[in-house]
């Protein structure tokens, strides 16, 4: 693994507006982490020293949580450290490789000239004993949380060698009752649930929310129950401004944003079947992939934007497809289980994501090497279901229906899950790309 010499390298943290729909009574979800792995690696982040910030976000606590999230971290209670060093100078490295620890995160926050905050922080190894790599991060005011997500990202790529995913954005379904009637919000949070607004609300559902691949905007379903119909947008999250794709007679659904961000593979009924369609959103045409007797649904794209694999039941019960781009070259790929739906491909490209029907254990989220075809189921059941990695492709979230509805995020190795929730159902999770990315 390469090491780095302590270079003072600098982030500037800026904050992303929304334009949104709800008061501040939106509640940020709760975050439980129920299994962690049994191979995470030991580390230890010290509260940093923010004695002279007037800032009510603990940056520690929020960087040992994204790492911890994940699995492939077990960070040493801040209760069980023998000290609390925020300089290099100051670490007895043998304290502690007597606590297990194999890697220490310390720092400290300060005012920057009154423009917000300035983050200096390392990342040590305990054994030999020296530090690995430094960072500073500029953050204004209101970006002090965000900030402490970028140092987590940093933390995790050094000692991983792959890119976080703690910048990225959530987008939801949540369904409340008030007076006996329903109520709908879409909206969007950081990955952890924080920050939580609500894009769009409506007293008739909401579904199938999928982020373009800049993460700018959403594309998703919205019935009118009354008019007996439904309609799939494209609204920029910057602008709130809505583009209607498609309101034609019978299913407009599932969008599926191609790699590219210029194409949405999509769902439509008007000529009769569900198939599977193309909407150009730059030249606004349409174009006919699929043309069977059955259902044709859920499209997703490969990596590379030549596939698209789809849920279809020509074969009797529920299974996923392949094809190509154009719509040529259909091959069926999964055969286990009761039957097979909802794919959605990784963005490395080497995995694939969908829920497999099991008898008895019902509905579950399997992973897919795509270059072997070795398949593992993650989630529990029994009903599980829409799954979406994150854009590192390291985890999934899914929505888990048994009981009180609520997302899980598990790693893609099955190692740990944290359960996200709040009072009523949150439902149709889909994970977005990375601030800056």
């Amino acid at each position: 693994m390469k090491r780095l010499a302590i270079i003072p390298h600098t982030v500037i943290v800026a904050a992303f507006g929304l334009v949104i729909a709800s008061s501040s009574a939106d509640a940020a979800l709760k975050v439980n982490i129920t299994k962690s792995s049994e191979q995470a690696i030991p580390i230890a982040v010290v509260p940093f020293k923010q004695s002279s910030v007037n800032a009510s976000t603990n940056v520690a606590s929020v960087v040992q949580h994204d790492l911890a999230s994940t699995g492939l971290f077990k960070a040493l209670p801040v209760k069980d450290m023998p000290a609390k060093p925020h300089t290099v100078s100051a670490v007895n490295y043998k304290s502690w490789q007597k606590k297990s620890v194999d890697n220490l995160v310390i720092g400290k926050v300060s005012s920057d000239s009154g423009a917000g905050y300035r983050l200096r922080f390392h990342l040590l190894s305990t054994s030999p004993g020296k530090a690995m790599a430094g960072w500073q991060i500029k953050a204004g005011h209101q970006s002090l949380r965000g900030a402490s997500h970028v140092a987590a990202n940093l933390v995790y790529k050094e000692l991983l060698g792959e890119p976080g995913y703690f910048q990225s954005q959530l987008a939801y379904v949540t369904v409340t009752r008030q007076k006996g009637k329903r109520h709908y919000k879409l909206m969007v949070s950081d990955y952890d649930g924080h920050d939580p607004s609500a894009v769009f609300t409506s007293s008739n559902p909401i579904m199938s929310p999928a982020f373009s691949p800049n993460g700018k905007k959403l594309a998703y379903v919205a019935f009118n129950v009354a008019k007996g119909r439904t309609s799939l947008r494209v609204q920029d999250l910057a602008t709130g401004k809505i583009q209607e794709i498609s309101s034609r007679p019978g299913i407009n659904g599932a969008p599926a944003w191609s790699p590219d961000g210029t194409k949405l593979a999509l769902t439509l009924s008007y000529k009769g079947n569900p198939n599977i369609y193309v909407y150009d959103l730059n030249s606004g045409k349409l174009r006919q992939l699929t043309h069977t007797d059955g259902i044709d649904t859920e499209p997703t794209w490969s990596a590379n934007g030549q596939k698209i694999a789809f849920t279809s039941n020509r074969a009797g019960k529920p299974q996923i497809y392949r094809m190509n781009n154009q719509g040529g070259n259909v091959t069926r790929i999964t055969y286990d289980g009761v039957s097979n739906q909802s794919p959605v491909y990784g963005p490395n490209g080497k995995l694939m994501a969908f829920v497999r029907q099991s008898k008895g254990n019902g509905y579950r989220v399997a992973i897919r090497k795509l270059n072997n075809q070795h398949t593992r189921i993650i989630s529990n059941g029994p009903l599980d279901e829409r799954p979406s990695f994150a854009p590192n492709g390291q985890a999934v979230i899914y929505d888990e229906q048994s009981g009180p509805h609520s997302l899980v995020i598990a790693s893609v190795k099955g190692g740990t899950k944290t359960r996200l929730s709040q009072k009523g159902h949150v439902q149709d999770p889909t994970w977005g790309a990375s601030a800056g990315s």
